[in-house]
This record gives C-alpha cells, sequence and structure tokens, in this order.
C-alpha cells in the first residue's frame, strides 16, 4: 500500500526509500575511485612507450642552444636525448650501448641519465631499468644478454621493484655489429676461419648457449682440395659434411644445448672460409644477431 486516507507511506515504502537513499550515497562516493586514477600511474605507461622507442629508433641528439649534434655522450651537460640507434629503426649501434654504460658509470650518474630520458618530472618522481635480454625472457624470469666476458650487454637503472604499479615494454632489437659479442676460438683473438689446408680449432662453452651457428661463406681457393667440415663434443660427431653440403649455415644450438656442463667443441675444417657465432647476446636469425630491449618505469 503507498499510503492511507491520510496521506501517510506504509512502513514498506519508508523502507524502500530508505534502502534507495544509502545505495545513492554509497554509489556517489564510490563511483569516483572506480575512474579516477594517480595522475602518476595515467602518465607512467607512455612514459615507458617512448623511450623505449627513443632508444630504438633514434640516434640521439644533443643541442646547447646554438651548436647541436648526435654524439650525446660527450654533451650530457646539454640538453641531450638518449637514443641507441644506428640511423635505422630497431637496429642498435653497439658502440653507444657501450657509450650509455660508461655514462651510467654504475649507477654514479643514474640521475644525469634520468634527465636524458625524460624522466625528470617537476611534480613526479620516476625510476627506471633498461636492460638487453635474450628473446626467450621474460618478465617473471629474466634472462640477460652477455658478452664473452659474462658481462651484461645493457643492464642500468635501479632494480624493478615487485609491487607498485610499473610499466614495462619490450622491443625486439639486431645488433648493427655483432662480431664483439662472439666467444674465439681458444687461444685466439676471432672465430673467423679461411685457411685453404686443414685447421682445427677449439671453442670452450657451457650450455646453454643462445647460438651455436657455424656459417660457412664459400670456399678459400676453389682450385683447393675437397672442402670438409666436422663438429665434435668428445666421441659425438654433430657435423659431418664434405664438398658442396659444406657451403650452408649450421645451427647447432640445440645440439650443444643436449650437453651439461663445460663443454670442448672440436671445428675441423679443410678450404673453407666463414665465422663461428657463438655468443649469449642473441639469437642468430637471418643472418644478423638478434634480442629485446626491455623498458622499466615506475
Amino acid at each position: 500500500m503507498l499510503g492511507d486516507e491520510n496521506g501517510k507511506f506504509g512502513l514498506d515504502v519508508v523502507i524502500g526509500l530508505s534502502i534507495l537513499m544509502v545505495t545513492l550515497i554509497f554509489i556517489a562516493q564510490y563511483l569516483p575511485s572506480i575512474f579516477s586514477a594517480d595522475k602518476k600511474e595515467l602518465t607512467t605507461y607512455p612514459l615507458a612507450y617512448r623511450m623505449t622507442c627513443a632508444l630504438t629508433d633514434s640516434p640521439g641528439y644533443w643541442t646547447d642552444g646554438i651548436n647541436e649534434g648526435f654524439d650525446w655522450w660527450n654533451h650530457m651537460g646539454d640538453s641531450a636525448t638518449i637514443g641507441l640507434s644506428n640511423g635505422n629503426a630497431g637496429v642498435l649501434d653497439v658502440d653507444k650501448i657501450d657509450e650509455l654504460k660508461n655514462v651510467y658509470d654504475g649507477g654514479n650518474n643514474y640521475l644525469l641519465v634520468k634527465e636524458a630520458l625524460g624522466l625528470s618530472g617537476e611534480t613526479e618522481i620516476y625510476d627506471y631499468n633498461i636492460s638487453i635480454q635474450t628473446v626467450p625472457s621474460t618478465i617473471l624470469s629474466p634472462e640477460y644478454s652477455t658478452e664473452p666476458s659474462d658481462d651484461n650487454v645493457l643492464l642500468i637503472g635501479k632494480p624493478i621493484p615487485d609491487v607498485g604499479e610499473v610499466a614495462i615494454f619490450e622491443k625486439r632489437i639486431y645488433y648493427d655489429d655483432y662480431t664483439g659479442y662472439l666467444k674465439s676460438f681458444h687461444g685466439e683473438s676471432t672465430s673467423y676461419f679461411d685457411n685453404i689446408g686443414q685447421e682445427t680449432n677449439h671453442i670452450r662453452v657451457e650450455p646453454p648457449i643462445e647460438s651455436f651457428v657455424i656459417d660457412v661463406e664459400g670456399l678459400s681457393d676453389i682450385s683447393g682440395p675437397i672442402p670438409e667440415l666436422e663438429v665434435t663434443i668428445g666421441g659425438d660427431v654433430l657435423i659431418s659434411t664434405a664438398d658442396d653440403a659444406c657451403i650452408e649455415t649450421f645451427d647447432i644450438t640445440d645440439k650443444i644445448n643436449s650437453y651439461s656442463g663445460q663443454q670442448n667443441v672440436k671445428i675441423s675444417i679443410t678450404n673453407l672460409k666463414g665465422l663461428v657465432i657463438c655468443t649469449n647476446a642473441g639469437k642468430f636469425i637471418g643472418g644478423r644477431l638478434s634480442a629485446k630491449i626491455v623498458v622499466a618505469v615506475w
């Protein structure tokens, strides 16, 4: 009943209106929190994305208002923007990677790099972490790309926190020159081979390895002996081929990674030239060494 003849509301109506009013008050108080977000949270993801693109697609830049250039590492005190590209999007200049590590100086210039990354806001405080990781690497289980010395190719910034709002972007990259990241033949300074007669070299590895590829370019001498290639670990033969079958790219990464502990890979070559790509800096794909850059901002 809505009311009696005197215009009074029934008890059920009063209770219903009370519940409705309480519900409306609750919604009015709670609704803004659903659609609002912390200002820093709203800007963190665009900043991480912008940093990733600038690092991988731009060569970097500096200006003092009068002069300008691209050697940003020499002008960090000016208005500098850090970029690692060699001029081609997604292709990193390995020398610029080293320059960034030198500028960072083990964390002594954390704030200087932070400013050149565009993270020095007037009202918000940001932190960063930048690394180059292997392609299979994940956020929960990162695998950092490493040099033959086992130093990281690139890892700068503060440790990524386990809690809180962290924006993470990653992008596939290629190195413009990967030869400095290759393990050399034992007792040598290179893993390049070019010999008419038989030549035997050794590479010591400890699986797992990111890439182990023998890239045969061709014959050392077209009038020389029949080309041969044999690769062994102990008494196990991984490759044994001769003649025209030698002229190709042999990816034996999976075979190498089936072993555990330190291994001595013996490579015997006759009348062939090419390169052994043994590295933990990235995956050898289509003639290029690939990894990914991972940028975190919080």
